[in-house]
């Protein structure tokens, strides 16, 4: 970020806050988050705090179940559809020693035993949590556009 800022070049300040969006708020230095600057720490710190409220909402919110028309018990498939994203999802992306980042939690969750969701609806429900794959990309946007107003608030183009 501070090759990015010193020589106005936006796609190195957008690569260095991209890298700082993954990183622990408590592993960054005093020293380096005084160098940031308040405009760019205070930024880090709310892009922070929303993405974490949208990790918890993920995790806490399966998507809507997609019965197969060979689901045989729709009703205990979408139960279990829901206790295993909890469970399983909700455990990784929420762990407080180990969270994962969605798309290795979402590796971690195709390996779990699914109860009574019947093969064909998690196929069908695994195959369409990845078509959409909205948590990442929401994230990613989100990250882009706030370092884009970032910049232009910095001069760095």
């Amino acid at each position: 970020m501070y090759l990015g800022t010193e020589y106005k070049n936006s796609e190195l300040f957008l690569l260095g806050f991209d890298r700082l969006v993954g990183t622990p708020w408590t592993s960054i230095e005093n020293a380096h988050r005084n160098f940031m600057g308040d405009d760019v720490s205070t930024t880090l710190v709310y892009v922070k705090a929303l993405l974490d409220e949208q990790c918890r909402i993920v995790a806490a919110e399966p998507p809507a179940m997609q019965h197969t028309s060979s689901c045989r018990d729709c009703e205990g498939c979408a139960e279990d559809w829901r206790a295993i994203w909890w469970n399983g999802m909700g455990r990784l992306l929420l762990d407080a020693r180990n969270p994962q980042p969605f798309e290795e939690a979402f590796q971690c969750f195709q390996c779990l035993e699914f109860g009574r969701v019947g093969e064909d609806c998690k196929r069908g429900m695994l195959t369409h949590v990845m078509a959409i794959n909205v948590p990442a990309l929401h994230a990613q946007n989100f990250i882009d556009n706030v370092c884009g107003r970032l910049i232009k608030k910095l001069k760095l183009q």
